[in-house]
């Protein structure tokens, strides 16, 4: 399967990311990018790869607070939307 005409619609959250070593953090990134990349060679990784922690997000929350990691993520679901409705529009034109 060709997926390269569904890359724009692919949005990958990468969660519990506050459990992983400070230190660590970059190289375990740069794998996944490499890993994805390589079967999505279209890929934009830095809009449509999100790193958070859901945990965190929720207690920045109770304090009225808003992440940039969870603003990345809630961009990131308003960006897929978009693509795919551009994505369905030009399936249903051809």
């Amino acid at each position: 399967m060709d997926l390269t005409l569904f890359t724009g619609c692919m949005l990958f959250v990468c969660n519990k990311w506050d459990l992983i070593k400070d230190k660590e953090r970059q190289a375990v990134a740069k794998e996944q990018i490499k890993k994805l990349t390589k079967r999505l060679p279209d890929l934009t990784p830095k809009s449509q790869i999100v790193y958070l922690s859901c945990t965190t997000a929720q207690l920045a929350q109770t304090y009225g607070v808003i992440t940039s990691d969870f603003n990345q993520l809630i961009t990131g679901i308003s960006n897929l939307v978009v693509s795919s409705m551009q994505y369905n529009l030009l399936m249903y034109i051809r």
